[in-house]
């Protein structure tokens, strides 16, 4: 198992390190190249751009720099202050509580499901491991023998239902469909089986 996990972190790793061994063979080869012919223009480019900038602050007024500093933080500070004053007036208009963590993810998906057959297919993954982590829990097995037991047909379930949560455990978006789509059926279907059975 050790030698398998070594096995992938190096075909994780390899294309990045023969990028920066093919970087460094190159920076190599390029040294006196980059050297003698980019860094001369490049550095009288420089140069010339802090000349420039040197004369221009060399030749303004300081008075009038200084002057334009405080000006421009006195139309900051007054458009600040006519902004609190507009906000003051309105009326505050109260929002309702938002509903925090858990409750709010699933109000967020159960809302969402008029947007399509991708929202389907997220809130189904989410019920499928809520009701495998609950017929775990049932059987006495953990999550991946409770999983074997839905693909075997071994939970008691009805047929729609189990459809229902093969169709969701596929990992990929794409693969779900066909002639008869199972992630049609309604939550409320799998909610109320799930309080029925409790």
């Amino acid at each position: 198992m050790k030698r398998f996990a070594e096995l992938s972190w190096l075909a994780r790793w390899s294309w990045k390190i023969a990028v920066l061994l093919v970087v460094g063979l190159l920076a190599l080869a390029l040294r006196g190249v980059v050297g003698r012919y980019l860094l001369p223009p490049l550095a009288r480019a420089w140069q010339q751009i802090a000349f420039g900038l040197g004369l221009l602050w060399r030749s303004q007024d300081k008075a009038l720099i200084w002057e334009s500093f405080v000006l421009v933080l006195a139309l900051a500070a007054l458009a600040g202050l006519l902004g609190l004053r507009q906000r003051a007036g309105r009326p505050r208009v109260s929002r309702p509580p938002q509903p925090l963590g858990r409750v709010r993810a699933w109000r967020d998906q159960l809302a969402s499901l008029d947007k399509g057959p991708y929202f389907r297919w997220r809130l189904a993954q989410r019920l499928r491991a809520m009701l495998l982590a609950r017929e775990a829990f049932r059987h006495g097995v953990d999550e991946t023998e409770a999983r074997r037991m839905l693909r075997a047909g071994q939970l008691e379930l009805p047929q729609a239902i189990r459809a229902y949560l093969l169709a969701a455990e596929s990992q990929r978006f794409e693969e779900v469909g066909g002639a008869m789509d199972p992630l049609g059926l309604s939550p409320e279907v799998i909610v109320e089986f799930l309080e029925s059975e409790d």
